[in-house]
Order: C-alpha cells, then structure tokens, then sequence
C-alpha cells in the first residue's frame, strides 16, 4: 500500500473518537473481550473481516495525533504481530492451528489489500517509536 502519511495532529485536536478508538484497540490487548478481533482470531480461529477493517481504520485514526505513549505504540505491535503470526501459522502444514473460516477470498483480500495495510500501519507505528526514542 502506497500511502503517505497523513500530516500528524497535535495532541490538543484530539477528540472523543480517537479516545474511543484507543479504548477498542487496548481492548483487543485482552484475550477474554469477545466482541474484539483478536479474541475470534485467537480463541475462535476465525477472522472476522468487518472487526479487522474496523481495527485497522482505529489504527489509522490514532496514529495521526501525536504525543502518543509508547505502551500504546507496543499494544499496535502487539496486534499487527500476532495477527500476522496467526496468518503465518494458517499457512504452516506443520503448524496445528488454522483459521476456519480462512478461505480463498479472504485469502485473496488478505494477499491483495490486507496484508499491505498492515504493513503500512506497522511501518508508521515503528517511524513513531524511532522518531519518540531519538528525542
């Protein structure tokens, strides 16, 4: 995906909905919540493709109000991450987990739109923990 970053906003113009979407995100921290992605990916095996496009749009929206704690920062690792490894994982003949529900579209998303989406969100979640930890 070949995005430029969008102009990140001072901490002043944040807002409700950025609170509310850092509330989601740490949400999905916590393997117990049901309703976030990360529990039906980890617990369930299932990829939810309406819970991740909403997770990934939460990560858009918070990543361009600045400053931004670096827990926070390592939450979003945390997440892209582990969602990656699940990938991974589905893929591995000699790994035992799957993703039940991971069929050839959503493979094809996945090849197409998904997985580069998430690589532009961990490439501006980590120039963020660079440019913090150079200060």
């Amino acid at each position: 995906m070949n995005q430029k970053p969008k102009e990140r906003k001072s901490a002043v113009a944040q807002d409700a909905s950025v609170e509310e979407a850092w509330f989601r995100l740490l949400q999905n921290k916590d393997d117990s919540i049901e309703t976030t992605f990360c529990y039906k990916l980890f617990e369930l095996r299932i990829f939810d493709e309406m819970l991740f496009q909403e997770l990934c749009a939460d990560m858009e929206n918070v990543l361009q109000y600045f400053p931004i704690e670096i827990d926070r920062l390592k939450t979003l690792v945390w997440i892209i991450s582990c969602t990656f490894r699940s990938v991974f994982s589905h893929y591995d003949k000699t790994d035992l987990f799957t993703i039940e529900n991971f069929d050839n579209n959503i493979a094809a998303r996945w090849g197409a739109d998904y997985c580069d989406r998430f690589r532009y969100l961990l490439d501006l979640t980590f120039s963020i923990l660079i440019a913090k930890c150079s200060d």
